[in-house]
């Protein structure tokens, strides 16, 4: 989650139907591309923003004006898909002034040699979906029937960084997604973050038990050093 620009997210707040998320860093976030709309290529700390996927449609016109600075849009899951509306919401989160990134779903678990393979696919996908390089791609790696999370807090930390040195290498910052649990006890964050520092986007909940709240919460928050969002 890398690039000529050493500015990461900080300092945001990401909400969807099911998560809330939230950082107090006061750095804000900067990509290296220009784009028609100033707005998005620049959030302030403190933004909030949405994280969306096929299950929501291309227009993000609401979201916008419930005061959604950036939509972390799905591109890719594994090496056979690709979200089919992504580049509709990549377009739609530019025509309302938000600024657009992108995220892989994973499934290599502990294989860097298929972190690799999902990092190409991945890159491939947010071209195509008009996620340019310059922006964040994030790894969504996280428990699934499909993404053995077991395979020892190294092993799995140096897939990780596999993918993210893939992405990086195309021109993107990387970002890590998962749950706070998940990261403290089955990933060796601090591997990832003495490479890519600030690249954490953690999922947690303020109230216990999955309920999410409706406004971020920042005197809150998951001790793990080298969170962004």
């Amino acid at each position: 989650m890398r690039s000529t620009n050493k500015k990461f997210i900080s300092a945001l707040a990401c909400a969807s139907a099911m998560t809330a998320l939230a950082i107090a860093d006061p750095m804000g976030i900067t990509k290296t591309h220009q784009v028609v709309q100033a707005a998005t290529d620049n959030v302030p700390a403190k933004s909030a923003g949405v994280d969306v996927s096929s299950w929501q449609g291309t227009n993000l016109t609401q979201q916008a004006k419930s005061g959604a600075k950036f939509a972390v849009v799905k591109v890719s899951e594994s090496t056979n898909y690709q979200n089919p509306h992504a580049q509709g919401q990549i377009n739609n989160a530019e025509q309302n002034n938000m600024m657009p990134m992108g995220y892989h779903y994973a499934h290599f678990g502990a294989d860097s040699n298929r972190a690799v393979q999902e990092g190409n696919y991945a890159v491939n996908s947010a071209k195509q979906a008009g996620v340019q390089p310059g922006t964040y791609l994030a790894c969504d790696w996280e428990l699934d029937d499909n993404n053995n999370t077991n395979g020892g807090r190294e092993a799995s930390a140096n897939a990780v960084l596999a993918f993210m040195d893939t992405v990086a290498k195309a021109g993107y910052k990387p970002l890590l997604y998962s749950g706070a649990s998940l990261l403290r006890n089955n990933v060796d964050t601090e591997k990832v973050i003495s490479k890519y520092p600030n690249s954490l986007w953690v999922a947690a909940y303020p109230l216990g038990n999955g309920t999410a709240v409706t406004e971020p919460d920042f005197g809150y928050f998951p001790s793990i050093d080298g969170v962004g969002i």
